[in-house]
């Protein structure tokens, strides 16, 4: 007891530790009201302790396993699996996302064996939820293709983004389309924390939700959505370029601007003999002739093909070069429109391959399910993307085809 009163003892924070994920473990147990009580008490005790500062990753773990404690120890009873598609899609959108983002932040768990244990139990026991969830949601999804996306009020599909968003905030303002490839909604969360802690103020039409949802294509791979998002079409074969496709958007023909719409990619960000923004890209982001510029950032999606041992913290100053890009659309008077191509779910160490000897990707195959937790998808939209081909789509987290990697993407 006195090491814990002291604080500058490493024992003593060794024991709020060991205090604070006994008081998460019991709150399953104990009234919300009491329980949450307990937890935040011993969460403050962890934050005034004199060594706090030197453990500040771990500090937000906590805070995230605090949060994540509390939610489940006063979940709302589940209503038929979040209703329609469209409440489902919002109800991620605004909660399950965030449970995702705080349980895949918890499997990292904590260098206190005991935190740690306390932590893994929490996290899976939430994944056990949200996978229910995800199958709940996955078939809605399947539906709503297979019935040609009848009922698809409040859903934006991809290929309708830059007509829905981008266009109208165009006729008003300079617009700066930023594609995270990649950012699920997790990483939206931390990443969207980092733009208003730099003073970029959200905004929302009226009587709309934020962030506003966008339907990728399916299968949600690269090649397929970010066509869509830029060129307004899902189509397969020989194409243009996506620069040419943007410039030529249909939705952005008749905008007041000197210049056409401008897309630039990885290779055309850095400068020449060095990594910092090219000053071509600079300054046309920083100038009135272009009223519609798109950059594509890749570090999200890049991350996915390492081996996962890397814990990142998604914010501006980690991802080199687009404090530079933000920069120069602040000079340039721009709003900033904020999406990705796709998503990704990370490896969580609970996927299993499937082995197929037909074509497809890590999340995505051709041919018929094998597993409970896959479907076959059918449709326009769906065969509009692989060129006449039913799609097989796993549901959940917990499947892939081939190699592991730190995250997957293309269900």
């Amino acid at each position: 007891d006195l090491a814990y009163a002291f604080g500058f003892s490493k024992q003593g924070f060794r024991d709020r530790w060991l205090r604070f994920a006994e008081d998460i473990d019991r709150l399953a147990k104990r009234k919300w009201e009491t329980g949450s009580r307990s937890v935040y008490n011993s969460l403050s005790q962890l934050r005034d302790h004199g060594l706090a500062p030197l453990h500040e990753s771990r500090l937000k773990r906590a805070e995230m396993a605090a949060r994540l404690a509390a939610y489940e120890a006063n979940e709302p009873v589940a209503t038929d699996g979040r209703g329609s598609l469209v409440k489902a899609a919002a109800s991620f959108a605004a909660i399950d996302s965030f449970v995702d983002w705080a349980r895949f932040n918890l499997a990292w768990g904590d260098s206190q064996p005991e935190v740690a244990e306390v932590y893994g139990r929490l996290a899976r026991r939430r994944a056990k939820v949200r996978i229910e969830e995800q199958i709940a949601l996955g078939d809605r999804l399947r539906l709503w293709h297979a019935d040609n996306e009848k009922g698809s009020t409040g859903l934006v599909p991809i290929e309708n983004a830059v007509e829905t968003w981008v266009a109208p905030l165009a006729e008003q303002h300079p617009v700066l389309l930023l594609v995270m490839d990649g950012m699920s909604y997790p990483a939206f969360h931390q990443l969207s924390r980092s733009f208003v802690g730099s003073g970029w103020l959200p905004q929302q039409k009226d009587g709309q939700a934020f962030p506003s949802s966008v339907l990728s294509v399916l299968p949600s791979v690269t090649e397929r959505s970010r066509w869509a998002l830029f060129s307004g079409k899902i189509e397969t074969g020989s194409r243009k370029g996506e620069e040419v496709a943007f410039r030529e958007h249909p939705a952005l023909s008749d905008l007041r601007s000197r210049g056409k719409p401008l897309l630039f990619k990885k290779g055309d960000l850095g400068s020449e003999d060095s990594a910092a923004l090219s000053p071509k890209v600079r300054d046309i982001l920083a100038g009135n002739e272009h009223r519609v510029v798109a950059v594509v950032i890749n570090a999200i999606d890049d991350q996915l093909k390492t081996s996962g041992q890397l814990s990142v913290d998604w914010a501006i100053h980690h991802i080199g070069i687009l404090p530079s890009i933000l920069e120069a659309a602040d000079q340039g008077d721009r709003l900033i429109v904020l999406t990705s191509d796709h998503g990704h779910i990370p490896e969580m160490e609970n996927t299993k391959p499937i082995e197929t000897s037909s074509d497809g990707e890590a999340r995505f195959r051709f041919g018929e399910p094998s597993d409970e937790n896959e479907r076959l998808f059918t449709g326009k939209r769906i065969e509009a993307a692989t060129g006449g081909r039913p799609v097989v789509l796993p549901l959940t987290e917990t499947i892939r085809y081939g190699s592991k990697s730190a995250g997957y993407h293309g269900g």
